[in-house]
């Protein structure tokens, strides 16, 4: 337990701000994404820089605190913050700056997706993944990590592990996009479930590198925005995104279409800022959320069964799903130790 004149003392020198169980301030700043996550952390801090995450870090080590790192908070396990330490907020670290020459964005520690996508979009680009961080170490260094300098330490960041450092700034490579996305979703009845994850597999084992899909069993909520005799049955439903030209969606989205007309939903040209705030409102905070996920080298029959099965019993007004992503493509072009240790 941490005495009120040590933590007086730290947050005299503090840039940013300090909150305490007991303060007004105190149950928001521990509220994170995940309704299902109520934890209470013996001290929450909001660094103005990284100075003061350096001082935050110090200063949790000198007490043996665990600590607990805020980006945007949306930790599905709630891993953005604990009970009895440190959570380091670093939400008021917000922004992203984009140079367009160089084709690159670099984003503070707590900026949001949003922020991102606004400025990159701005000039005509996009970002679908990160190449180098800037990181706080757990002793309290700064250093630049890329696939150059600080190498190991890369490795680790991108997926080896976690509790390497914080990071507080991310450079992004970003790729040009000045025309509309594809983007949508058909619905199918649930008896079609096995042909449709049929078409799935195919489309996402010979579609092309701009084609995302995704195949999905559940309820088909909310029901207001289904045909009756729709909304809240167990139905079927293919997602996709397609960054080609609409032209080119058109002509590789071809088979989807020959599958029959859906009982809802549409697939139609967008601006990527719209087809990137879709997930917002099923998204928002406060939400109880439980989740479990694998990688799957392929979609047996089998398990599409199971999940057809499975969602004739999720609840009615539940908005449970099965869910599987395509995946592979350019992501699949990474060498697999370069993201984890490789298996002997």
């Amino acid at each position: 337990m941490l005495d009120t004149r040590t933590v007086r003392a730290f947050a005299d020198g503090f840039g940013g701000e300090v909150i305490r169980p007991g303060e007004p301030k105190y149950d928001a700043a521990r509220a994170v994404w995940n309704g299902l996550v109520d934890r209470r952390p013996g001290l929450v801090v909001l660094p103005d820089g990284t100075a003061d995450v350096v001082a935050a870090l110090r200063f949790a080590r000198e007490r043996d605190l665990l600590v607990a790192v805020r980006g945007g908070g949306h930790s599905i396990p709630g891993f953005s913050t604990c009970d009895d330490g440190m959570v380091i907020d670093l939400s008021r670290m917000r922004g992203a700056t984009v140079d367009p020459e160089r084709r690159t964005a670099v984003c503070a520690g707590g900026a949001l997706l949003s922020e991102l996508d606004e400025a990159a979009q701005s000039v005509g680009l996009v970002c679908p993944v990160g190449v180098v961080s800037h990181l706080v170490t757990a002793d309290g260094g700064i250093v630049r990590v890329s696939a150059d300098e600080n190498p190991d330490l890369f490795w680790g960041v991108r997926g080896a592990g976690a509790n390497f450092g914080i990071a507080v700034s991310f450079e992004y490579a970003l790729h040009a996009l000045g025309h509309p996305v594809t983007h949508g979703t058909v619905v199918h009845p649930i008896e079609r479930a096995g042909e449709l994850a049929q078409l799935f597999v195919q489309m996402a084992e010979t579609g092309p590198d701009e084609l995302w899909l995704g195949f999905y069993v559940r309820l088909a909520l909310p029901v207001e925005n289904f045909p009756s005799g729709i909304g809240g049955r167990p139905i079927a439903a293919v997602s996709v995104l397609h960054c080609g030209q609409p032209r080119e969606a058109e002509r590789d989205l071809a088979r989807l279409s020959a599958f029959g007309p859906p009982v809802a939903g549409s697939i139609e040209p967008k601006p990527h800022l719209t087809a990137q705030r879709l997930g917002d409102v099923a998204a928002a905070w406060g939400h109880r959320f439980y989740m479990k996920s694998a990688f799957l080298h392929s979609l047996p029959e089998e398990l599409v069964d199971q999940a057809v099965r499975h969602a004739h019993g999720i609840p009615q007004g539940a908005e449970g799903e099965f869910g599987f992503w395509s995946g592979g493509r350019a992501i699949a072009q990474v060498p697999e130790d370069a993201t984890r240790r490789a298996l002997p």
